[in-house]
């Protein structure tokens, strides 16, 4: 494989972990309003407040490149799979853990 082809397989592969990873922020298990994104991403140190919002996968992405490459991003999956937010409801924890889980698995 040619390192453009390989280039491109990994740029391909970070577009859909980011996808998957702000679908599970912004949808799943619950769909968050605007509101409670900039209160999810603040507990993980940022400073917004809900004015002027962009649409929330924007936002959402924004805030992911921000945080990707640092401990704030291990912070953010730990905040997204905690079990405590899943009581009653684990077999959801389970599947959005298993899913995430297929694109982590090529991850280099």
């Amino acid at each position: 494989m040619s390192e453009s082809n390989r280039n491109f397989d990994v740029y391909c592969f970070y577009l859909i972990l980011n996808f998957k990873k702000r679908l599970i922020i912004n949808e799943r298990p619950i769909r968050r309003s605007g509101p409670v994104l900039v209160e999810f991403f603040n507990s993980l140190g940022f400073c917004d407040t809900y004015t002027h919002f962009p649409a929330r996968y924007q936002y959402t992405d924004e805030k992911l490149k921000q945080i990707n490459g640092t401990p704030r991003l291990g912070d953010c999956i730990k905040i997204l799979f905690n079990p405590q937010k899943y009581i009653g409801n684990y077999p959801v924890l389970k599947e959005t853990i298993d899913s995430f889980n297929e694109f982590l698995a090529y991850d280099d």
